[in-house]
C-alpha cells in the first residue's frame, strides 16, 4: 500500500527541511537549496513563493537575497507546509471513483476518514526539529551524514 505525497509537497519538504538544517538566519538562493536537495531549479521558486505567503519561510530580494525559514524549525510543521503546497483535495468515493451516493458515505467512508485523520495528526504532530533530529540519528547509526 503506498500512501504518499504528491510531487509539490515532496519537493516542498525537501526545500524546508534544508533551510531548517542551516537555521543560522542567513538567506539562501533557491539555486542552492535546489542543487542541495536535488529539486528542479524549474519547481522550486514556484514552491518558495507559495511557502513565503503561507508565512512558512521568508524572502528578500537582491544580493544577499534568497530564502529561510519564518519561524525556527520547531515551531514549522510538515503539515502546514504540505497543506500550503497541495491543498486538501475533494473527497473521492472509494467504491465508486466519484462522490460517495449514500448521504455522503459509504462503506469505507468511516476506516478511510479515520486513516486520513492519523496521517494527518502525525505530521501536524511533528516538526522539522523533530525531522533534524532524527535525521542526526539515523546519520550517527549509519557512521556519516550525506550533505543536505
Amino acid at each position: 500500500m503506498d500512501i504518499g505525497l504528491g510531487r509539490r509537497a515532496d519537493y516542498s519538504l525537501r526545500g524546508v527541511f534544508h533551510l531548517a538544517r542551516h537555521d543560522d538566519g542567513a538567506f539562501r538562493s533557491a539555486r542552492a537549496i535546489a542543487e542541495a536537495t536535488a529539486v528542479p531549479a524549474t519547481w522550486l521558486p514556484q514552491l518558495l513563493t507559495t511557502l513565503a505567503a503561507a508565512g512558512v519561510v521568508e524572502s528578500a530580494t537582491g544580493r544577499r537575497g534568497g530564502y529561510r525559514l519564518a519561524r525556527p524549525p520547531a515551531r514549522v510543521t510538515v503539515l502546514e507546509v504540505v497543506q500550503a503546497v497541495e491543498p486538501d483535495p475533494d473527497p473521492v468515493c472509494v467504491l465508486r471513483g466519484g462522490p460517495c451516493n449514500w448521504d455522503g458515505r459509504c462503506a469505507f467512508h468511516e476506516p478511510w476518514v479515520a486513516a486520513k485523520q492519523a496521517f494527518t495528526a502525525r505530521l501536524a504532530d511533528t516538526t522539522f526539529a523533530d525531522v533534524v533530529a532524527l535525521d542526526d540519528l539515523l546519520a550517527d547509526a549509519a557512521g556519516g551524514r550525506e550533505v543536505s
